[in-house]
């Protein structure tokens, strides 16, 4: 595969089982994640339920792919929106004050994405990721909470 860890982290695999492979041996860990393969988990999300490692986890999905058990899944990636990146500059503005847009775009490009193409699926890490900076025990609650409750309306 030609495609960087952080990138690929991020990408969805569905199962097809209409290749005709015929009997398969496998490893116990290939099956769990063959098992966990369900055209919504991301790798990632995967690698850390299962707690493996990437490279094992890059092992695996070539096994899977040449087998022709998985494929990646063709999806358009849902972006966040730009309303709660606003909502969240504001929030965070008001307990770390005017430089929290920095803050946001500087751990944005650290997760491995801009402002502008920062994916909705990874929002609730980016807000962990942004109350670390909160010193304060409460705030830093309040501030979690109050950004889940927005990205997650119930």
């Amino acid at each position: 595969m030609a495609i960087s860890s952080q990138e690929l982290f991020d990408v969805v695999f569905e199962r097809t089982f209409g290749s005709g492979t015929g009997e398969v041996s496998m490893a116990p860990i290939m099956l769990q994640f063959l098992v966990e393969v369900d055209g919504k988990n991301t790798v990632g999300a995967i690698v850390q339920k299962l707690g493996i490692r990437m490279v094992d986890a890059r092992q695996i999905l070539a096994k899977l792919i040449k087998l022709g058990l998985i494929k990646q899944k063709k999806k358009a990636r849902s972006i966040l929106n730009v309303e709660i990146v606003r909502f969240l500059n504001r929030r965070l503005a008001m307990i770390l004050g005017p430089f929290s847009s920095i803050l946001i775009e500087d751990t944005m490009s650290e997760m491995g994405y801009g402002i502008d193409s920062f994916p909705s699926h990874r929002a609730a890490e980016l807000i962990e990721q942004l109350a670390r900076d909160i010193k304060d025990d409460v705030q830093r609650a309040e501030f979690v909470r109050d950004m889940l409750a927005k990205i997650n309306p119930m």
